[in-house]
């Protein structure tokens, strides 16, 4: 796990690592969130 300070390290110097964090978290979002639907759906 990075600190704060080193994944602003990282994305000041590689715009496109920030973009990919930036989606892969929205995926795992998206994907909790289904989990929880089919769960309360069960």
């Amino acid at each position: 796990m990075l600190t704060l300070a080193q994944q602003k390290y990282l994305y000041s110097r590689n715009p496109q690592l920030k973009a990919q964090m930036e989606k892969d978290r929205e995926e795992k979002t998206r994907e909790a969130a289904r989990k929880e639907a089919e769960k309360s759906e069960g």
